[in-house]
Protein backbone atom coordinates (compact mmCIF):
# COMPACT_ATOMS: atom_id res chain seq x y z
CA UNK A 1 0.00 0.00 0.00
CA UNK A 2 2.69 2.67 0.24
CA UNK A 3 5.46 2.75 -2.25
CA UNK A 4 4.68 6.50 -2.70
CA UNK A 5 6.74 9.41 -2.05
CA UNK A 6 4.51 10.90 0.72
CA UNK A 7 5.86 13.39 3.78
CA UNK A 8 4.07 15.17 6.42
CA UNK A 9 4.74 17.37 8.96
CA UNK A 10 2.58 17.66 11.68
CA UNK A 11 3.62 19.15 14.93
CA UNK A 12 2.09 16.57 16.96
CA UNK A 13 4.18 12.99 16.66
CA UNK A 14 1.61 10.27 16.99
CA UNK A 15 2.25 6.96 18.70
CA UNK A 16 0.96 4.13 16.31
CA UNK A 17 -0.72 1.30 18.59
CA UNK A 18 0.83 -1.72 16.66
CA UNK A 19 4.52 -0.92 16.18
CA UNK A 20 4.47 1.91 19.06
CA UNK A 21 6.69 3.99 16.81
CA UNK A 22 5.98 7.58 16.83
CA UNK A 23 4.63 8.62 13.65
CA UNK A 24 3.63 11.68 12.05
CA UNK A 25 0.13 10.43 10.88
CA UNK A 26 -2.11 8.05 11.68
CA UNK A 27 -4.81 6.46 9.81
CA UNK A 28 -8.22 6.13 11.18
CA UNK A 29 -10.93 6.53 8.31
CA UNK A 30 -12.02 3.14 6.27
CA UNK A 31 -15.00 2.83 4.32
CA UNK A 32 -17.02 0.76 6.46
CA UNK A 33 -17.81 -1.82 3.07
CA UNK A 34 -15.26 -1.57 0.84
CA UNK A 35 -12.43 -2.08 3.49
CA UNK A 36 -14.21 -4.64 5.89
CA UNK A 37 -12.25 -7.79 4.94
CA UNK A 38 -8.96 -5.63 5.19
CA UNK A 39 -9.83 -4.41 8.57
CA UNK A 40 -11.51 -7.95 9.41
CA UNK A 41 -7.97 -9.18 8.91
CA UNK A 42 -6.11 -7.14 10.81
CA UNK A 43 -8.47 -7.82 13.91
CA UNK A 44 -7.70 -11.17 13.76
CA UNK A 45 -3.89 -10.57 13.87
CA UNK A 46 -4.27 -8.24 16.66
CA UNK A 47 -7.38 -8.99 18.60
CA UNK A 48 -6.79 -5.81 20.61
CA UNK A 49 -6.89 -3.02 17.64
CA UNK A 50 -9.55 -1.62 16.86
CA UNK A 51 -9.79 1.24 13.79
CA UNK A 52 -10.87 4.64 17.02
CA UNK A 53 -7.07 3.50 17.85
CA UNK A 54 -5.56 4.22 14.22
CA UNK A 55 -2.92 2.74 12.61
CA UNK A 56 0.68 4.07 10.84
CA UNK A 57 1.01 3.69 7.17
CA UNK A 58 3.56 1.32 7.74
CA UNK A 59 1.95 -0.94 9.97
CA UNK A 60 -1.41 -1.06 7.21
CA UNK A 61 0.90 -1.23 4.23
CA UNK A 62 2.30 -4.91 6.15
CA UNK A 63 -1.47 -6.07 7.02
CA UNK A 64 -2.53 -4.97 3.47
CA UNK A 65 0.19 -7.26 1.99
CA UNK A 66 -0.34 -9.76 4.48
CA UNK A 67 -3.73 -10.00 3.70
CA UNK A 68 -3.40 -9.50 0.04
CA UNK A 69 -1.09 -12.74 0.25
CA UNK A 70 -3.33 -14.67 2.76
CA UNK A 71 -6.42 -14.01 -0.53
CA UNK A 72 -4.61 -15.04 -3.09
CA UNK A 73 -2.09 -12.71 -4.53
CA UNK A 74 0.85 -14.01 -2.73
CA UNK A 75 0.23 -17.47 -4.19
CA UNK A 76 3.42 -17.76 -6.93
CA UNK A 77 0.70 -18.92 -9.25
CA UNK A 78 -0.95 -16.14 -9.63
CA UNK A 79 2.54 -14.06 -9.71
CA UNK A 80 3.46 -15.86 -12.27
CA UNK A 81 0.56 -15.53 -14.46
CA UNK A 82 0.13 -11.92 -13.70
CA UNK A 83 -1.34 -9.57 -16.43
CA UNK A 84 0.81 -6.99 -17.56
CA UNK A 85 -0.15 -3.45 -17.16
CA UNK A 86 -0.74 -3.61 -21.32
CA UNK A 87 -3.31 -6.46 -20.98
CA UNK A 88 -4.78 -5.05 -17.48
CA UNK A 89 -5.50 -1.92 -18.81
CA UNK A 90 -6.77 -3.27 -22.40
CA UNK A 91 -4.55 -1.16 -24.45
CA UNK A 92 -4.12 -0.44 -27.68
CA UNK A 93 -0.56 -1.84 -28.71
CA UNK A 94 -0.04 0.30 -31.59
CA UNK A 95 0.79 3.17 -30.32
CA UNK A 96 4.19 3.23 -27.42
CA UNK A 97 4.31 6.70 -27.11
CA UNK A 98 6.67 7.27 -29.63
CA UNK A 99 7.95 11.06 -30.30
CA UNK A 100 6.86 12.08 -26.84
CA UNK A 101 8.70 13.15 -24.17
CA UNK A 102 7.33 12.48 -20.52
CA UNK A 103 9.31 14.41 -17.54
CA UNK A 104 9.20 13.33 -13.80
CA UNK A 105 9.85 15.17 -10.85
CA UNK A 106 10.77 12.16 -8.40
CA UNK A 107 13.05 11.10 -5.93
CA UNK A 108 15.90 10.12 -8.64
CA UNK A 109 16.78 7.66 -10.14
CA UNK A 110 19.29 4.86 -12.20
CA UNK A 111 19.90 4.23 -15.51
CA UNK A 112 18.16 1.07 -15.84
CA UNK A 113 18.47 -1.19 -18.96
CA UNK A 114 14.60 -1.05 -19.46
CA UNK A 115 15.40 2.72 -19.94
CA UNK A 116 18.82 2.71 -21.86
CA UNK A 117 18.84 -0.60 -23.90
CA UNK A 118 19.09 -0.81 -26.74
CA UNK A 119 19.60 2.73 -26.42
CA UNK A 120 19.24 5.66 -23.81
CA UNK A 121 15.83 7.11 -24.10
CA UNK A 122 16.92 9.33 -20.92
CA UNK A 123 17.18 12.56 -22.77
CA UNK A 124 18.15 14.81 -19.80
CA UNK A 125 18.04 14.33 -16.24
CA UNK A 126 19.04 17.19 -12.66
CA UNK A 127 19.32 16.51 -9.41
CA UNK A 128 18.14 20.19 -7.87
CA UNK A 129 19.72 18.62 -4.48
CA UNK A 130 23.74 19.11 -5.85
CA UNK A 131 25.31 20.47 -8.14
CA UNK A 132 26.81 17.44 -9.90
CA UNK A 133 29.29 17.85 -12.62
CA UNK A 134 28.49 15.23 -14.71
CA UNK A 135 25.52 12.79 -15.10
CA UNK A 136 27.59 10.25 -13.41
CA UNK A 137 24.90 9.44 -10.68
CA UNK A 138 22.36 7.69 -12.49
CA UNK A 139 24.47 4.87 -12.36
CA UNK A 140 25.08 4.27 -8.65
CA UNK A 141 22.78 3.07 -6.59
CA UNK A 142 20.84 5.55 -3.87
CA UNK A 143 18.55 5.24 -0.89
CA UNK A 144 16.49 8.33 -3.38
CA UNK A 145 17.41 6.18 -6.75
CA UNK A 146 14.42 3.51 -6.07
CA UNK A 147 11.37 5.58 -6.51
CA UNK A 148 11.86 7.34 -9.67
CA UNK A 149 13.56 4.24 -11.38
CA UNK A 150 10.13 2.45 -10.80
CA UNK A 151 7.68 5.24 -11.57
CA UNK A 152 9.55 6.18 -14.94
CA UNK A 153 9.99 2.19 -15.75
CA UNK A 154 6.48 1.66 -14.98
CA UNK A 155 5.24 4.18 -17.48
CA UNK A 156 8.39 4.06 -20.36
CA UNK A 157 9.96 0.84 -19.41
CA UNK A 158 10.44 -1.38 -22.74
CA UNK A 159 10.53 -4.55 -20.40
CA UNK A 160 14.04 -5.15 -21.92
CA UNK A 161 15.13 -7.54 -18.63
CA UNK A 162 11.59 -9.32 -19.25
CA UNK A 163 11.37 -9.74 -23.34
CA UNK A 164 8.91 -7.29 -23.42
CA UNK A 165 6.54 -8.51 -20.93
CA UNK A 166 6.89 -5.67 -17.85
CA UNK A 167 6.67 -3.25 -20.33
CA UNK A 168 4.87 -0.10 -19.96
CA UNK A 169 2.38 1.66 -22.30
CA UNK A 170 5.05 4.38 -23.69
CA UNK A 171 7.60 2.31 -23.97
CA UNK A 172 8.87 4.38 -26.79
CA UNK A 173 9.09 7.72 -25.53
CA UNK A 174 11.75 9.90 -23.57
CA UNK A 175 12.29 10.62 -20.37
CA UNK A 176 13.68 13.54 -18.48
CA UNK A 177 14.33 13.20 -14.84
CA UNK A 178 14.40 15.86 -12.46
CA UNK A 179 15.84 14.54 -9.03
CA UNK A 180 14.11 16.08 -6.11
CA UNK A 181 15.16 13.79 -2.86
CA UNK A 182 18.04 14.98 -0.89
CA UNK A 183 20.44 12.16 -0.46
CA UNK A 184 21.40 12.99 2.62
CA UNK A 185 18.50 13.97 4.77
CA UNK A 186 15.80 11.66 2.60
CA UNK A 187 13.85 15.19 2.17
CA UNK A 188 12.04 16.07 -0.69
CA UNK A 189 11.50 20.16 -0.03
CA UNK A 190 9.13 22.02 -1.69
CA UNK A 191 11.42 24.34 -2.48
CA UNK A 192 13.40 21.87 -4.85
CA UNK A 193 9.51 20.69 -6.50
CA UNK A 194 9.33 24.32 -7.30
CA UNK A 195 13.28 24.76 -8.58
CA UNK A 196 12.49 21.30 -10.81
CA UNK A 197 9.47 23.11 -11.67
CA UNK A 198 10.83 26.32 -12.53
CA UNK A 199 13.31 24.47 -14.97
CA UNK A 200 10.34 22.55 -16.56
CA UNK A 201 8.69 26.02 -17.23
CA UNK A 202 11.60 27.52 -19.06
CA UNK A 203 12.75 24.48 -20.86
CA UNK A 204 9.71 22.52 -21.74
CA UNK A 205 9.80 23.53 -25.43
CA UNK A 206 13.69 22.90 -25.83
CA UNK A 207 13.28 19.26 -24.58
CA UNK A 208 9.83 18.86 -26.23
CA UNK A 209 8.19 17.97 -23.10
CA UNK A 210 4.40 17.43 -23.54
CA UNK A 211 3.63 15.31 -20.11
CA UNK A 212 4.66 16.26 -16.79
CA UNK A 213 4.49 13.39 -13.76
CA UNK A 214 4.62 14.42 -10.28
CA UNK A 215 4.61 11.19 -7.72
CA UNK A 216 5.72 13.82 -4.76
CA UNK A 217 4.00 15.92 -2.56
CA UNK A 218 4.57 18.85 -0.11
CA UNK A 219 3.80 19.24 3.09
CA UNK A 220 1.37 21.51 4.05
CA UNK A 221 -2.49 21.64 2.31
CA UNK A 222 -2.35 24.72 0.83
CA UNK A 223 -4.41 26.54 -1.53
CA UNK A 224 -3.53 26.64 -5.12
CA UNK A 225 -3.49 30.53 -5.36
CA UNK A 226 -0.31 30.67 -2.73
CA UNK A 227 0.87 27.53 -3.00
CA UNK A 228 4.43 28.29 -5.18
CA UNK A 229 4.58 24.49 -6.53
CA UNK A 230 1.07 25.16 -7.83
CA UNK A 231 1.26 28.82 -9.24
CA UNK A 232 4.17 27.56 -10.95
CA UNK A 233 2.11 24.35 -12.15
CA UNK A 234 -0.77 26.41 -13.77
CA UNK A 235 1.96 28.76 -15.83
CA UNK A 236 3.12 25.17 -17.15
CA UNK A 237 -0.13 24.04 -17.89
CA UNK A 238 -0.78 26.84 -19.63
CA UNK A 239 2.35 26.56 -21.88
CA UNK A 240 0.53 22.98 -22.85
CA UNK A 241 1.82 20.79 -21.17
CA UNK A 242 -0.33 17.85 -19.45
CA UNK A 243 0.46 17.85 -15.50
CA UNK A 244 -0.30 14.55 -13.60
CA UNK A 245 0.03 13.89 -10.29
CA UNK A 246 -0.53 11.02 -7.61
CA UNK A 247 -3.14 11.85 -4.56
CA UNK A 248 -1.25 10.01 -2.08
CA UNK A 249 -2.09 6.73 -0.07
CA UNK A 250 -4.01 7.94 3.36
CA UNK A 251 -7.85 8.57 2.89
CA UNK A 252 -6.72 10.34 6.21
CA UNK A 253 -4.52 12.57 4.64
CA UNK A 254 -5.64 16.38 2.84
CA UNK A 255 -5.42 17.03 -0.73
CA UNK A 256 -1.66 18.51 -1.10
CA UNK A 257 0.09 20.55 -3.63
CA UNK A 258 0.58 19.27 -6.53
CA UNK A 259 -2.46 17.08 -6.74
CA UNK A 260 -4.54 19.81 -5.23
CA UNK A 261 -4.34 21.95 -8.37
CA UNK A 262 -6.96 22.45 -10.76
CA UNK A 263 -5.14 22.45 -13.80
CA UNK A 264 -3.32 18.69 -12.71
CA UNK A 265 -5.12 15.33 -13.16
CA UNK A 266 -5.01 14.09 -9.66
CA UNK A 267 -4.39 10.02 -10.31
CA UNK A 268 -6.48 7.97 -7.32
CA UNK A 269 -5.94 3.87 -6.96
CA UNK A 270 -7.62 1.12 -8.13
CA UNK A 271 -6.68 -2.67 -6.64
CA UNK A 272 -7.69 -4.48 -10.13
CA UNK A 273 -7.65 -8.05 -8.66
CA UNK A 274 -5.32 -8.91 -11.93
CA UNK A 275 -9.10 -8.93 -13.97
CA UNK A 276 -10.13 -6.79 -16.65
CA UNK A 277 -13.92 -7.68 -14.21
CA UNK A 278 -15.07 -4.28 -12.84
CA UNK A 279 -17.07 -6.54 -10.57
CA UNK A 280 -13.92 -8.12 -8.91
CA UNK A 281 -12.07 -4.65 -8.97
CA UNK A 282 -12.09 -2.92 -5.50
CA UNK A 283 -11.15 0.58 -4.39
CA UNK A 284 -7.29 1.28 -3.27
CA UNK A 285 -6.83 3.05 -0.27
CA UNK A 286 -5.78 6.55 -1.88
CA UNK A 287 -6.25 10.06 -0.14
CA UNK A 288 -9.43 11.68 -1.34
CA UNK A 289 -11.71 14.58 -0.66
CA UNK A 290 -12.40 18.39 -1.30
CA UNK A 291 -9.07 20.55 -1.57
CA UNK A 292 -8.68 23.74 0.63
CA UNK A 293 -10.06 25.40 -2.35
CA UNK A 294 -13.04 23.31 -2.89
CA UNK A 295 -12.28 20.91 -5.90
CA UNK A 296 -13.07 17.42 -5.49
CA UNK A 297 -10.05 14.91 -5.85
CA UNK A 298 -9.00 12.65 -7.21
CA UNK A 299 -10.28 13.01 -10.92
CA UNK A 300 -9.55 10.08 -11.68
CA UNK A 301 -8.09 6.42 -10.73
CA UNK A 302 -5.74 3.72 -12.40
CA UNK A 303 -4.02 1.15 -11.24
CA UNK A 304 -2.07 0.59 -8.08
CA UNK A 305 -2.04 -2.89 -7.10
CA UNK A 306 0.42 -5.53 -7.89
CA UNK A 307 2.56 -3.05 -10.17
CA UNK A 308 5.41 -4.71 -11.93
CA UNK A 309 8.54 -2.76 -10.73
CA UNK A 310 12.46 -2.91 -11.32
CA UNK A 311 14.11 -4.24 -8.75
CA UNK A 312 17.17 -2.12 -8.36
CA UNK A 313 20.70 -3.87 -9.17
CA UNK A 314 23.69 -4.31 -6.82
CA UNK A 315 20.90 -4.52 -3.71
CA UNK A 316 20.23 -7.32 -1.19
CA UNK A 317 16.85 -7.77 -2.39
CA UNK A 318 18.20 -8.59 -5.63
CA UNK A 319 20.98 -10.76 -5.03
CA UNK A 320 17.84 -12.89 -3.05
CA UNK A 321 15.63 -12.37 -6.39
CA UNK A 322 17.91 -13.40 -8.54
CA UNK A 323 19.13 -16.59 -5.93
CA UNK A 324 15.44 -17.73 -5.59
CA UNK A 325 14.36 -17.62 -9.06
CA UNK A 326 18.35 -19.49 -10.10
CA UNK A 327 16.32 -22.63 -7.43
CA UNK A 328 13.06 -22.06 -9.16
CA UNK A 329 14.09 -22.42 -12.53
CA UNK A 330 16.13 -25.37 -11.87
CA UNK A 331 15.74 -28.79 -13.32
CA UNK A 332 15.03 -30.96 -10.38
CA UNK A 333 18.26 -32.33 -10.40
CA UNK A 334 20.22 -29.30 -9.81
CA UNK A 335 18.28 -28.24 -7.07
CA UNK A 336 20.04 -28.85 -3.99
CA UNK A 337 23.65 -28.11 -6.39
CA UNK A 338 22.39 -24.65 -6.92
CA UNK A 339 20.75 -24.36 -3.38
CA UNK A 340 23.88 -24.78 -1.72
CA UNK A 341 25.66 -21.87 -4.33
CA UNK A 342 22.85 -19.08 -3.44
CA UNK A 343 22.02 -19.82 0.05
CA UNK A 344 23.43 -17.19 1.55
CA UNK A 345 22.15 -14.37 -0.57
CA UNK A 346 18.75 -15.67 0.82
CA UNK A 347 16.70 -16.05 4.12
CA UNK A 348 16.32 -19.39 3.30
CA UNK A 349 17.46 -21.64 6.52
CA UNK A 350 20.98 -24.08 6.18
CA UNK A 351 18.53 -26.21 7.49
CA UNK A 352 16.87 -26.17 3.96
CA UNK A 353 20.04 -28.35 2.48
CA UNK A 354 18.79 -31.38 4.28
CA UNK A 355 15.56 -31.61 2.29
CA UNK A 356 14.37 -33.06 -0.86
CA UNK A 357 13.72 -31.03 -3.99
CA UNK A 358 10.23 -30.97 -3.62
CA UNK A 359 10.29 -28.98 -0.30
CA UNK A 360 13.42 -27.06 -1.34
CA UNK A 361 11.26 -25.41 -4.80
CA UNK A 362 8.24 -25.05 -2.11
CA UNK A 363 10.57 -22.90 0.14
CA UNK A 364 11.64 -20.96 -2.62
CA UNK A 365 8.44 -20.00 -3.96
CA UNK A 366 7.26 -19.15 -0.28
CA UNK A 367 9.77 -16.76 0.06
CA UNK A 368 9.17 -15.22 -3.02
CA UNK A 369 5.85 -14.79 -2.56
CA UNK A 370 6.15 -13.40 0.98
CA UNK A 371 8.55 -10.68 -1.06
CA UNK A 372 6.35 -9.91 -4.27
CA UNK A 373 8.62 -11.37 -6.52
CA UNK A 374 7.52 -12.33 -10.00
CA UNK A 375 11.15 -12.29 -11.55
CA UNK A 376 14.77 -12.05 -10.83
CA UNK A 377 14.69 -8.91 -12.30
CA UNK A 378 10.77 -7.83 -10.97
CA UNK A 379 8.80 -7.36 -8.28
CA UNK A 380 5.26 -5.84 -7.38
CA UNK A 381 4.60 -2.44 -5.77
CA UNK A 382 1.95 -0.78 -4.98
CA UNK A 383 0.72 3.16 -4.56
CA UNK A 384 -0.86 5.72 -6.46
CA UNK A 385 3.32 6.71 -6.88
CA UNK A 386 2.40 4.16 -9.81
CA UNK A 387 -1.14 5.11 -10.73
CA UNK A 388 -0.06 8.53 -12.23
CA UNK A 389 2.65 7.21 -14.70
CA UNK A 390 0.64 4.66 -15.90
CA UNK A 391 -1.84 7.55 -16.69
CA UNK A 392 0.59 9.48 -18.22
CA UNK A 393 1.85 6.25 -20.36
CA UNK A 394 -1.73 6.28 -21.90
CA UNK A 395 -1.62 10.15 -22.21
CA UNK A 396 1.58 9.62 -24.23
CA UNK A 397 -0.60 6.87 -26.74
CA UNK A 398 -2.72 9.63 -27.14
CA UNK A 399 0.09 12.17 -28.28
CA UNK A 400 1.43 9.51 -30.50
CA UNK A 401 -1.74 9.15 -32.22
CA UNK A 402 -2.79 12.78 -32.23
CA UNK A 403 -0.13 15.23 -31.56
CA UNK A 404 -2.63 18.28 -31.98
CA UNK A 405 -4.08 17.38 -28.75
CA UNK A 406 -4.00 20.20 -26.08
CA UNK A 407 -3.87 19.46 -22.41
CA UNK A 408 -7.90 20.31 -22.22
CA UNK A 409 -9.08 18.10 -25.03
CA UNK A 410 -6.68 15.30 -23.19
CA UNK A 411 -8.42 15.95 -19.92
CA UNK A 412 -11.99 15.43 -21.16
CA UNK A 413 -11.58 12.94 -23.27
CA UNK A 414 -9.89 10.86 -19.96
CA UNK A 415 -12.91 11.86 -18.23
CA UNK A 416 -15.87 11.08 -20.52
CA UNK A 417 -14.32 7.68 -21.26
CA UNK A 418 -13.47 6.70 -17.88
CA UNK A 419 -15.86 4.23 -16.47
CA UNK A 420 -16.95 4.00 -12.72
CA UNK A 421 -16.38 1.46 -10.60
CA UNK A 422 -19.66 0.00 -9.65
CA UNK A 423 -20.45 0.46 -5.76
CA UNK A 424 -17.33 2.75 -5.51
CA UNK A 425 -18.30 6.10 -4.09
CA UNK A 426 -17.57 9.23 -6.48
CA UNK A 427 -15.88 11.05 -3.80
CA UNK A 428 -13.00 8.47 -3.95
CA UNK A 429 -12.86 7.54 -7.80
CA UNK A 430 -13.74 11.08 -9.31
CA UNK A 431 -14.73 10.01 -12.98
CA UNK A 432 -14.02 6.86 -12.36
CA UNK A 433 -11.25 4.19 -13.79
CA UNK A 434 -9.66 5.70 -17.14
CA UNK A 435 -10.27 3.37 -20.30
CA UNK A 436 -6.99 3.49 -22.07
CA UNK A 437 -7.96 2.07 -25.43
CA UNK A 438 -11.70 4.07 -25.69
CA UNK A 439 -9.20 7.47 -24.96
CA UNK A 440 -6.91 6.72 -27.82
CA UNK A 441 -10.08 5.75 -30.21
CA UNK A 442 -11.19 9.33 -29.33
CA UNK A 443 -7.49 10.96 -29.50
CA UNK A 444 -7.27 9.96 -32.88
CA UNK A 445 -10.44 11.72 -33.94
CA UNK A 446 -9.71 14.92 -31.87
CA UNK A 447 -10.20 17.88 -33.59
CA UNK A 448 -7.91 21.12 -32.03
CA UNK A 449 -9.88 23.67 -34.27
CA UNK A 450 -13.69 23.31 -32.61
CA UNK A 451 -12.00 23.26 -28.59
CA UNK A 452 -12.26 25.98 -25.56
CA UNK A 453 -10.17 26.05 -22.99
CA UNK A 454 -13.04 27.23 -20.43
CA UNK A 455 -16.53 26.00 -20.18
CA UNK A 456 -18.31 27.85 -18.45
CA UNK A 457 -16.71 31.20 -19.42
CA UNK A 458 -18.44 33.94 -16.99
CA UNK A 459 -18.13 37.11 -18.60
CA UNK A 460 -18.39 39.80 -15.93
CA UNK A 461 -18.42 42.54 -18.68
CA UNK A 462 -20.71 41.59 -20.88
CA UNK A 463 -22.71 39.93 -17.83
CA UNK A 464 -23.37 36.23 -19.52
CA UNK A 465 -22.54 33.10 -18.89
CA UNK A 466 -21.33 30.93 -21.82
CA UNK A 467 -21.27 27.06 -21.57
CA UNK A 468 -19.63 24.95 -24.36
CA UNK A 469 -19.84 21.06 -25.23
CA UNK A 470 -17.93 19.08 -27.24
CA UNK A 471 -19.80 15.97 -29.06
CA UNK A 472 -17.06 13.16 -28.48
CA UNK A 473 -19.78 11.30 -31.09
CA UNK A 474 -22.47 12.15 -33.42
CA UNK A 475 -25.79 13.41 -31.27
CA UNK A 476 -28.90 15.15 -31.93
CA UNK A 477 -29.36 17.74 -29.08
CA UNK A 478 -27.85 18.77 -25.58
CA UNK A 479 -29.49 20.70 -23.33
CA UNK A 480 -28.61 22.40 -19.91
CA UNK A 481 -30.44 22.01 -16.34
CA UNK A 482 -29.40 23.18 -13.39
CA UNK A 483 -30.55 24.79 -9.94
CA UNK A 484 -31.10 28.23 -12.24
CA UNK A 485 -33.88 27.02 -13.69
CA UNK A 486 -35.41 24.40 -12.11
CA UNK A 487 -33.58 21.21 -13.94
CA UNK A 488 -35.72 21.87 -16.48
CA UNK A 489 -34.49 20.40 -19.90
CA UNK A 490 -36.59 22.24 -22.16
CA UNK A 491 -35.55 26.07 -21.47
CA UNK A 492 -31.62 26.21 -21.91
CA UNK A 493 -30.77 23.94 -25.30
CA UNK A 494 -27.48 24.41 -26.86
CA UNK A 495 -27.23 25.39 -30.84
CA UNK A 496 -24.35 23.33 -32.47
CA UNK A 497 -21.70 25.75 -33.72
CA UNK A 498 -19.64 23.82 -35.67
CA UNK A 499 -19.54 19.96 -36.08
CA UNK A 500 -18.43 18.76 -32.56
CA UNK A 501 -18.81 21.97 -30.47
CA UNK A 502 -22.77 23.32 -28.90
CA UNK A 503 -22.60 26.58 -27.29
CA UNK A 504 -25.47 28.35 -24.99
CA UNK A 505 -25.27 31.92 -23.32
CA UNK A 506 -27.45 32.45 -20.43
CA UNK A 507 -27.95 36.17 -18.62
CA UNK A 508 -25.51 36.30 -15.38
CA UNK A 509 -27.01 35.60 -12.25
CA UNK A 510 -26.83 36.62 -8.64
CA UNK A 511 -23.65 35.88 -6.78
CA UNK A 512 -24.01 31.97 -5.60
CA UNK A 513 -22.98 28.65 -6.40
CA UNK A 514 -25.28 27.06 -9.04
CA UNK A 515 -24.75 23.25 -9.58
CA UNK A 516 -25.45 22.08 -13.24
CA UNK A 517 -25.03 19.28 -16.17
CA UNK A 518 -25.64 18.68 -19.43
CA UNK A 519 -28.54 16.20 -21.01
CA UNK A 520 -27.73 14.89 -24.18
CA UNK A 521 -30.63 13.18 -26.68
CA UNK A 522 -32.71 14.41 -24.55
CA UNK A 523 -32.17 11.20 -21.60
CA UNK A 524 -27.90 11.21 -20.65
CA UNK A 525 -27.45 13.48 -18.12
CA UNK A 526 -23.39 13.99 -18.09
CA UNK A 527 -21.05 16.17 -16.29
CA UNK A 528 -19.04 19.07 -17.68
CA UNK A 529 -15.29 17.61 -18.07
CA UNK A 530 -14.16 20.90 -18.84
CA UNK A 531 -15.28 22.22 -15.99
CA UNK A 532 -12.44 21.83 -12.59
CA UNK A 533 -15.58 22.50 -10.03
CA UNK A 534 -18.11 19.44 -9.30
CA UNK A 535 -19.61 17.32 -6.59
CA UNK A 536 -21.16 14.39 -6.01
CA UNK A 537 -25.16 14.01 -7.79
CA UNK A 538 -26.45 11.36 -5.68
CA UNK A 539 -26.50 9.10 -8.70
CA UNK A 540 -23.25 7.89 -8.09
CA UNK A 541 -22.24 10.59 -10.81
CA UNK A 542 -21.45 14.79 -10.68
CA UNK A 543 -23.16 18.04 -10.94
CA UNK A 544 -21.04 20.57 -11.89
CA UNK A 545 -20.63 23.99 -10.15
CA UNK A 546 -20.65 27.60 -11.39
CA UNK A 547 -19.38 30.08 -8.73
CA UNK A 548 -20.43 33.47 -9.49
CA UNK A 549 -18.82 36.26 -7.10
CA UNK A 550 -19.68 39.88 -6.64
CA UNK A 551 -18.04 42.31 -8.58
CA UNK A 552 -16.21 39.64 -10.81
CA UNK A 553 -13.14 38.67 -7.79
CA UNK A 554 -12.52 35.10 -6.83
Amino acid sequence: MNNSVEYTADAEQLKCPVCLFSRNTLVYHFDEQLDQPLLAFIQRQRPDWDTRKGICLFCLNKFYRAFKANSGRGNYEFLANLLPIPALLNANPKFNGKGVTICFIDSGIYAHPDLTQPYSRLKYVKDFTKDWKNNDWIMEIRPSSWHGTMTTVVCSGNGYLSSGHFKGLAGESEVVVLKVMDDVTGEISEDHIAAALQWVLENHADYQIRILNLSVTTDFPDSYRDSPVDLLIQKIYQQGVVIVAAVGNNPEAEIKPPANAPEVLAVGGLDAHNTLDPLQQRLYHSTYGWTVDGLLKPDLIAPAVSIPAPILPATPQKLEAEALFHIIDASPAAIKTILREVIHHTRLPATLANENEEKILAAAKQLAEEQLLISADYELADGTSFAAPILCSIIAQMLEANTDLTPEMIREILLTTARPLPHAATIRQGYGVVQAAGAVALAVSGDKSTWTKSSPFINYRKKTIEFFFHSLRPISSVALPGEFNGWRTDTHVLVQKEKDLWYIAIPMLPPGIYQYKFVVDQNLWQSDPANFYHCPDGFNGFNNLILIHSYGKL
